[in-house]
C-alpha cells in the first residue's frame, strides 16, 4: 500500500489494524503485510531458535517490511516518464526506523523525532480458545540471532475475553503473539494406564503448571482427549497424528509439552521409558514423589489388582561383588538403604517382567508410548 498521494495514515487488513507514525505517513514507501499462518513456517520459527528457552508462536506471524517506491509518473506532450527503481525491476527493502539525515526515503518536511514517534500501532485479533500464559507477550524475530526479542515492542495488551492484542512497535519486522515454550514444566503430576488391551488403547494424563492434556494413543496414532473446546475441536476432535506432529500442533495453540530436556534423555531415564512402553498394556504408571531427590529414575507400576510397585532404575549403584550397574525392586521407604544382594537386579523391563509375563502381540501401541514419553520426558524433574 503506498503512502503517497494519497497519504495514508492507518489501514485495515481482515482482523488487523495499523495506525502509520508521521515518519512513514509522509515517506516515499510502500509497507508489505503478511499475516502467515502457515504450519511450517511456526515450525521453522521454533526450530530455527538458539535461546536456551524457546518461544512458542500463536495464531501465525505478521510480517512487516518496507519498499521503495519510485517517483510518480510524469507526462511530458505525448510521453509518459515513468522512473525505474533498477535495470532489473527488482524492490530495495527499506530499513526502519529511518536513518537520520536520510533524504531519499523520508519526505523533505520530514522531521526525525524521539522513538515513540516513530512507533506504528497495531492491533489484531488472535480468536479464542488459546491457552495464553500470564507472561504471553508480542516479540519480534530477529533472523541474524534466530531469537525473539522485545525490544522496540511497547504497550502490549492482550484481552483474554476479547481474544484481541493490541501493541506499538519501532521495529518493522515479523511480529508474532509469542510465550515460552517450557512454561508447564517441571510436570505438576502424570500417569498413564491401560483402556483396553483388545483393541489396546492407552491414555497418558500430564499435568503441567498451567495446563492439563491428556492423550490417547492407539494403533491408529495419538489423539487429544483434553483440553477441548471450539478452536482445538475443529484441529483435533475424531482425529490421530504421529507424536511428533500432534505436539507440534499444539503449538500454535499455546499448549506446549515438549520437554526442554528431550534430547537430553541419559541411558537410565531411556531404559525407563522403553520398560513403561513395553508393559503399557500390562501395567499402569504414575508419578513417584521420590523423582525430586533421588539421583535415579523411580517408577510406581500398578498391576490388574492396583497393588502397587516401586521401581528404581540408579545406575550409578552397584552390586560390588558382581561390578555391574543394576536396577532393582524397592519399598518406597527404603529408596536410600543399600540393597542386599537378593534384590531383583537386571534391566527395569526385567522387573517388570517379573511383575506382569508376557509381551503385546502387537507392537505400534508401544512404539507410539514410547516416541510420547522421550517427548514429553515425564521422570525427568529438574526446572528448565
Amino acid at each position: 500500500m503506498p503512502f503517497k498521494s494519497p497519504r495514508h495514515k492507518a489501514f485495515d487488513v481482515d482482523t488487523i489494524h495499523v495506525t502509520l507514525p508521521k515518519a512513514l505517513t509522509l515517506a516515499n514507501v510502500a509497507i508489505c503485510l503478511v499475516h502467515d499462518r502457515s504450519g511450517l513456517t511456526l515450525n521453522d520459527l521454533y526450530l530455527q531458535q538458539t535461546s536456551a528457552r524457546r518461544q512458542i508462536v500463536m495464531s501465525g506471524c505478521l510480517d512487516f517490511s518496507l519498499l521503495e517506491l519510485p517517483e510518480l509518473p510524469k507526462t511530458v506532450d505525448f510521453w509518459t516518464i515513468r522512473p525505474l527503481l533498477s535495470n532489473d525491476l527488482s524492490v530495495k527493502r527499506v530499513e526502519y526506523p529511518f536513518a537520520r539525515g536520510n533524504g531519499d526515503m523520508a519526505a523533505p518536511e520530514q522531521e526525525v523525532g524521539r522513538e515513540d514517534d516513530a512507533s506504528i500501532f497495531v492491533s489484531f485479533s488472535v480468536g479464542l480458545g488459546l491457552h495464553l500464559h500470564p507472561l504471553a507477550t508480542v516479540k519480534w524475530w530477529c533472523a541474524e540471532t534466530c531469537t525473539w526479542n522485545s525490544d522496540g515492542i511497547t504497550d502490549v495488551e492482550i484481552d483474554r475475553t476479547k481474544g484481541t492484542v493490541q501493541f506499538k512497535s519501532s521495529v518493522l519486522k515479523p511480529c508474532a503473539l509469542v510465550q515460552d515454550a517450557v512454561s508447564d514444566f517441571p510436570l505438576e503430576d502424570w500417569k498413564m494406564r491401560t483402556v483396553s488391551v483388545d483393541p489396546p488403547v492407552v491414555r497418558l494424563t500430564v499435568n503441567g503448571k498451567w495446563t492439563d492434556v491428556e492423550f490417547e494413543i492407539t494403533e491408529g496414532g495419538v489423539s487429544l482427549i483434553r483440553p477441548m473446546n471450539d478452536r482445538l475441536q475443529d484441529e483435533f476432535q475424531g482425529k490421530t497424528f504421529m507424536p511428533t506432529l500432534l505436539i507440534m500442533k499444539l503449538f500454535r495453540y499455546g499448549i506446549g509439552f515438549a520437554s526442554p530436556f528431550m534430547g537430553q534423555v541419559d541411558a537410565e531415564e531411556r531404559g525407563c521409558y522403553r520398560a513403561m512402553a513395553s508393559k503399557c498394556l500390562a501395567l499402569s504408571f504414575q508419578a513417584h514423589k521420590a523423582n525430586a531427590q533421588h539421583t535415579g529414575c523411580v517408577l510406581t507400576a500398578m498391576d490388574a489388582q492396583d497393588v502397587a510397585y516401586t521401581i528404581v532404575a540408579d545406575y550409578h549403584l552397584k552390586i560390588v561383588e558382581k561390578e555391574r550397574k543394576v536396577c532393582y525392586c524397592a519399598a518406597e521407604d527404603d529408596l536410600s538403604k543399600p540393597k542386599p544382594e537378593t534384590a531383583p537386579h537386571g534391566t527395569v523391563l526385567a522387573v517388570l517382567e517379573d511383575i506382569a509375563p508376557g509381551l503385546p502381540t502387537k507392537w505400534q501401541v508401544p512404539v507410539l508410548v514410547l516416541q510420547l514419553l522421550t517427548i514429553i520426558c515425564p521422570l525427568n524433574t529438574v526446572s528448565p
